[in-house]
């Protein structure tokens, strides 16, 4: 019946071969994250603790001043664009301001959905611990 299927015709020893193969796999990558982990996290973990105020500039104010560069390149091109498309500055400045408060919106409605939804689990597992505790205690 299964005559034709690869997973059929082989034996045990063959099976077992192929997960020894896929476990040596597994194990080689764990080796090899585990060693990159060593080299780079190691390094960068004691330049942490010896050297927290040039660490805490490097990470939190360069992070920072990137993410700014970045806003502000992607601000510009939006502006460009804009320009380009033939809106005037009025129409550019009603865009620029509307857009923020739609994505706020947005922010907002599925912020109130999730504070409902968690809401709701807590309710569901409270109602379900007083339930069990009512059937355990008689």
């Amino acid at each position: 019946m299964y005559k034709n299927s690869l997973y059929e015709k082989r034996s045990i020893p063959d099976r077992v071969k192929e997960l020894a193969v896929l476990a040596l796999f597994t194990v080689l990558i764990a080796l090899v994250s585990l060693i990159v982990m060593d080299i780079i996290i190691y390094p960068l973990s004691y330049f942490a603790v010896t050297r927290k105020d040039t660490f805490n500039f490097i990470i939190k104010d360069m992070s920072i001043f990137i993410i700014l560069i970045i806003m502000i390149f992607f601000f510009v091109r939006k502006l460009y664009s804009l320009r380009r498309d033939g809106l005037s500055k009025r129409e550019i400045a009603i865009f620029i301001l509307k857009r923020p408060l739609y994505y706020s919106a947005i922010g907002l409605t599925l912020l109130g959905l999730t504070i409902f939804i968690t809401a709701f689990i807590y309710f569901i597992l409270m109602v379900n611990n007083d339930l069990l505790i009512r059937l355990t205690n008689g």
